[in-house]
C-alpha cells in the first residue's frame, strides 16, 4: 500500500519493464485508492496519464487525470511507454492521505524493452533543476540508484 501526504508527488515515470528476480514482463497495473476521508475539496493528487515522445523518450502532453475517488480502481498497460504519475502535488489537511494499493500483472517476457529501474521525467518546473535532473538521472541506473534513497 502506498500513502502520499500533503505536498506529496510522483513525477512521471514508465515502470521497469522486466521484474529482477523472476524475470516477467510487467504488463498491467492495478491502482485501487483507499481514502474515504478525501472529499471533492482534496481531490488533488490525481493520477496523470501522458503520451510519449518518441524523439526524447520523455512524457509529451497529459492526456488523462483520474481524481483518487475512494475505491477506484484504474487498469493500464505498463508495455506502451505508459507515463503515469501524480499530475499535481497532493494539497490536504495535515492527517489526511491519499491512499492506494497498486497490483501488478506479470507474463511471460514478450519483445519487452529492458528497463531494470523505472524512467523518471522532470514536472515542467523541474526541467532546468540541476538536483532533479542528476536525481532522475541516478534513480535510472541501477549500479547507482541506491545511493539516492535516504536510509532510515
Amino acid at each position: 500500500m502506498a500513502y502520499s501526504w500533503p505536498g506529496g508527488n510522483l513525477n512521471p515515470h514508465f515502470d521497469y519493464s522486466i521484474h529482477p528476480k523472476c524475470g516477467l514482463q510487467r504488463k498491467l497495473n492495478i491502482i485501487i485508492y483507499l481514502s474515504e476521508q478525501l472529499n471533492p475539496d482534496h481531490h488533488q493528487g490525481h493520477l496523470g496519464l501522458w503520451s510519449h515522445d518518441v524523439k526524447t523518450n520523455q512524457p509529451r502532453e497529459l492526456i488523462k487525470e483520474v481524481s483518487p475517488i475512494f475505491n477506484r480502481a484504474i487498469i493500464f498497460d505498463t508495455t506502451q511507454d505508459s507515463w503515469h504519475g501524480m499530475s499535481q502535488k497532493l494539497m490536504v489537511p495535515d492527517g489526511i492521505y491519499r491512499k492506494s494499493l497498486a497490483i501488478y500483472y506479470l507474463t511471460e517476457p514478450n519483445n519487452a524493452k529492458l528497463n531494470q529501474r523505472a524512467v523518471y521525467a522532470p514536472r515542467e518546473d523541474q526541467k532546468n533543476d540541476k538536483q532533479v535532473i542528476e536525481t532522475i538521472k541516478l534513480r535510472s541506473d541501477v549500479n547507482q540508484s541506491s545511493s539516492v534513497y535516504k536510509k532510515k
